[in-house]
């Protein structure tokens, strides 16, 4: 099933619910008022004017429909969090599989880091390593270490979804000793 789909169902479901809630909702407010205004009609009148059973509907809808509202969101801030929380934990367990090893300046470095980690499949995580060395007092960055002589690692990992939707990036130093 396509994505596009999945929103359009989600989106039929969702205003099945409003359109549900608001039904049962104003069920309850009919149910109260004929209750309380059992005693206070006058003559032949009985029931609801036609007026204010679509103020009582209205009104109703409108409460469910925030209601839900606020269910959806909090509903969508909670898989937010849970994805970050997912991915910090992921990044974390990478950076401590990197603390573990020793310096490596090699074309590829840390490659080994993820072989140990037990990663759900919908995250991809990619470590990139950028070396820095000085030049005339400023801090150049490059790619690759070709000559060895670059003793300071920018080590950055990024958490992302299926369909490359990143979730996370952070970063690290790591540095050699110069004897």
């Amino acid at each position: 099933m396509n994505q596009p789909s999945k929103d359009r169902s989600r989106l039929w479901r969702r205003r099945s619910l409003v359109l549900l809630g608001g039904l049962v909702a104003a069920g309850f407010v009919l149910v109260i008022l004929r209750k309380l205004l059992k005693g206070k009609s006058q003559g032949r009148q009985r029931g609801f004017t036609l007026l204010e059973m679509v103020l009582g509907v209205a009104i109703i809808a409108l409460i469910g429909t925030g209601v839900i509202k606020a269910v959806d969101t909090n509903a969508r801030a909670v898989r937010i969090i849970d994805e970050q929380v997912q991915a910090t934990n992921l990044a974390t367990a990478y950076l401590e599989g990197i603390k573990q090893l020793a310096y490596d300046d090699s074309a590829s470095p840390y490659a080994s880091v993820g072989d140990t980690i037990i990663k759900p499949p919908q995250y991809n995580v990619a470590v990139n390593v950028a070396y820095g060395y000085l030049v005339d007092g400023v801090l150049t960055w490059a790619t690759t270490n070709n000559s060895g002589t670059y003793k300071l690692q920018n080590i950055s990992i990024s958490v992302s979804r299926e369909g490359g939707k990143l979730v996370l990036t952070t970063c690290t130093f790591r540095t050699t000793r110069i004897r």
